[in-house]
């Protein structure tokens, strides 16, 4: 569990950070080709399975194998589920990322923290969990918050470096509307991934295939966006070109080995609540930081809302792990003593 809420918290800080990346990207360099950029990004996963694929063949050369299946044997062998697995999770990551375009960061994670009650359900349904009241009211604590967020827009704190021509991120509902989608495809990628991937070792490769995944989907889809004219692809300058690169490795590695476990190690539920922690770090970057913004009274009672509720799911769903595996390996009765004072009484006579 502890390894669990380490990886969850790499994940926080890096997504948040990624965030703020994507949107320097749009502003700064005006580089606006989101679905691109999102592939482009994606693609570094398949660097991934370079160390599987080595272990594979030298493996396999040895006449060395394990009783179960190494890591490219179980892709090759569950193929269907790890690409649907990777089709959910591009189509959040290109959703989330184009919804950084029309709405603050802030705005964009408080929205983006309802997959934590999509989650839930989504456990219930495919996962079989059951119904707990806590965490539900946990949940509904996190939608409140959601709500109080992104209901009363925050002040635009003016640039005076700035010009006109400057392109400026502005919170619209075309925006929280793209942020939703994104999050129900987190929630359901995050039951189905714990569902399917019950081993850490499994996770890397499972990730990595979706560099694959994404190039085989996401070419014929930054294509048809070029010739339909839903969004024009450029080529971004080489500062942009750096950043966005240098975001992707860092991305692609810190889902590999942190993004994977907190699903395994923790519960669904507890991961995507415990990612409604960017919002306030988010916030906390624009107002403090930044300086961009300023934030309401309601606003900042909404993260109060979402703080809570993350405590408050996660002691919860902890709890309801422990059960489910005491369940599964219930504990084993002592051995009974033997009762030596009869032999003893016997000896001495």
């Amino acid at each position: 569990m502890i390894v669990g809420y380490l990886c969850l918290t790499a994940v926080v800080l890096q997504w948040v950070a990624s965030g703020f990346v994507a949107q320097t990207v749009f502003t700064t360099f005006k580089y606006r080709s989101t679905v691109a950029q999102t592939v482009y990004n994606l693609c570094f996963y398949s660097l991934l399975l370079i160390p599987y694929i080595v272990s594979h063949l030298r493996n396999k050369s040895r006449q060395n194998y394990r009783s179960d299946l190494s890591p490219i044997e179980y892709v090759l062998v569950n193929k269907w589920k790890v690409f649907g697995l990777g089709c959910i999770w591009l189509s959040a990551q290109v959703v989330y990322v184009m919804s950084l375009l029309y709405s603050s960061m802030g705005k964009n994670t408080a929205v983006s923290s309802s997959s934590s009650a999509f989650s839930f359900v989504f456990s219930i349904l495919i996962l079989g969990y059951k119904f707990r009241i806590v965490s539900a009211v946990g949940v509904l604590g996190t939608i409140g918050g959601v709500v109080m967020t992104s209901l009363f827009r925050p002040e635009e704190i003016p640039d005076p470096s700035s010009s006109e021509d400057d392109f400026e991120i502005v919170d619209s509902a075309q925006g929280y509307i793209m942020a939703v989608s994104a999050a129900v495809c987190f929630g359901l990628f995050s039951c189905l991934f714990k569902k399917w991937i019950k081993e850490d070792r499994y996770g890397g490769v499972v990730f990595g295939s979706f560099g694959l995944i994404s190039l085989a989907i996401g070419v014929p889809l930054v294509l048809v966006c070029q010739y339909t004219g839903l969004q024009a692809v450029a080529v971004p300058c080489w500062q942009a070109a750096l950043l966005i690169t240098s975001d992707a490795i860092l991305c692609c590695f810190v889902n590999n080995f942190c993004l994977s476990r907190a699903f395994i190690y923790l519960t669904p539920v507890v991961v995507l609540v415990g990612l409604s922690m960017t919002t306030p770090l988010s916030i906390f970057v624009d107002v403090v930081i930044l300086g961009k913004r300023a934030y309401s009274a309601l606003n900042i009672v909404g993260i109060c809302l979402i703080i809570l509720a993350v405590l408050v799911v996660g002691y919860d769903q902890n709890i309801y792990e422990k059960q489910l595996e005491n369940a599964k390996n219930p504990p084993q009765p002592e051995p009974a003593k033997e009762d030596t004072s009869a032999v003893i009484s016997d000896a001495v006579q």
